[in-house]
């Protein structure tokens, strides 16, 4: 069963080494999928290499605290976008959620950044 385990996690170590060593095109579009819960928030970055492969920049996944557990959907999913303005400011990003609760975005010309 060590021997199992210890594969496994040789298994994840050389798909993130494989991840990290292709550098992003930034002449490309990111992805960035976000989903926010009452119990939780994911999201994930991305974007195409040169072959056409998804390849990941940066995740997130993290437990909502009971503070935010108050917050709406969009004050939630708007967190992840201003932790990862480093990533998106500037840049061609394409936003893919599982609801429409951020179209506001779109419609709104100064819409609310969070708390």
């Amino acid at each position: 069963m060590g021997r199992e385990a210890g594969s496994g996690i040789s298994g994840v170590e050389a798909q993130v080494a494989e991840i990290l060593s292709v550098p992003p095109n930034f002449k490309k579009p990111m992805v960035l999928r976000m989903n926010a819960l009452e119990v939780g928030i994911g999201a994930t970055l991305s974007r195409e290499d040169e072959e056409g492969n998804v390849r990941l920049i940066a995740c997130r996944s993290k437990k909502t605290s009971s503070e935010e557990k108050n917050y709406i959907v969009q004050e939630k999913e708007m967190s992840t976008l201003m932790e990862w303005r480093h990533y998106l400011l500037g840049a061609d990003v394409r936003v893919s959620i599982d609801n429409s609760a951020l179209t506001y975005l779109h419609k709104s010309p100064k819409p609310s950044l969070g708390r």
